[in-house]
């Protein structure tokens, strides 16, 4: 599928190729996964994918996972047919429980970036957020960890067609194709611009004076970039199974494999 337009946040992970086969089939610190569902998202001039899929082989140094497991990762766009080899345990995680795998895809980058947006932007208990952009996947998850981060309110800027979505996770939309938009926002103290297209006097109307504005794109206040992402997978992990973030629309991730297909690779590593 088509990586969706400025929206999730950048990967820069470096040292995770992902090939069809393995060089290696026995390398120690081996992952390797029977991708089930696929997103890729175009950030500024970068594409970032995640997979989400079926433990089907590991190294022996490996200790975090098992052949069998439900997993996700994420990381620069790579070239693979339904298996991903991963040459570092570090950079995938357990998928949530709660969440189907099929769907699992269209959750990491989306996750990591709004997640490092809360943590950069200094979100507090209390406070105001405004998401520009809230009708993309990486502005509805923005709007979930905001709410997570204890935001007293968050307006999220969207389309027409996008608007019940995005009250239904706890935002206020306001109508993205109305210029005076920021009127009906007031200032707020975080700002995070999903979309990457923000401009300096949209930025001073609506940031506080000690207020904290990031965004995908690196023009403006603080970017987003995702180098490392074992212990935030995690954390996503955790928010998902406290219902805190779930996937909730935008472009679908694309369906590699039936997760039935990717079991039946586990009889074959299994014997049987």
């Amino acid at each position: 599928g088509s990586p969706e337009h400025g929206a999730e946040g950048r990967s820069q992970m470096r040292g995770v190729a992902s090939t069809q086969k393995a060089s290696h089939p026995e390398a120690m610190d081996e992952v390797v996964i029977a991708v089930v569902s696929s997103a890729k998202t175009r950030v500024c001039d970068r594409v970032a994918e995640s997979v989400s899929g079926i433990v089907s082989h590991v190294g022996s140094a490996v200790t975090r996972f098992r052949v069998g497991d439900e997993v996700w990762w994420c990381g620069a766009e790579g070239s693979w047919s339904g298996r991903l080899v991963i040459t570092s345990e570090g950079r995938v995680g357990l998928k949530p429980r709660n969440v189907a795998v099929e769907a699992a895809a269209t959750l990491p980058v989306a996750g990591l970036a709004a997640l490092q947006a809360a943590r950069r932007g200094v979100l507090m208990p209390g406070a105001t957020a405004v998401i520009l952009g809230g009708g993309s996947r990486l502005g509805r998850a923005a709007v979930q960890v905001a709410l997570s981060f204890g935001a007293a309110k968050v307006y999220a800027t969207c389309g027409a067609s996008d608007r019940e979505a995005v009250e239904a996770l706890g935002a206020r939309a306001v109508d993205a194709d109305d210029d005076d938009w920021p009127r009906v926002v007031g200032r707020a103290a975080f700002v995070f611009d999903a979309l990457g297209d923000a401009t300096p006097t949209m930025v001073r109307r609506v940031v506080d004076d000690d207020g904290h504005f990031v965004s995908v794109g690196p023009s403006l206040g603080d970017a987003v970039a995702l180098d490392d992402a074992a212990n935030d997978l995690d954390e996503l992990r955790a928010l998902c199974e406290a219902e805190d973030l779930r996937p909730s629309g935008g472009p679908p991730g694309d369906l590699v494999q039936p997760a039935e297909a990717a079991r039946a690779l586990l009889g074959d590593v299994r014997g049987g």
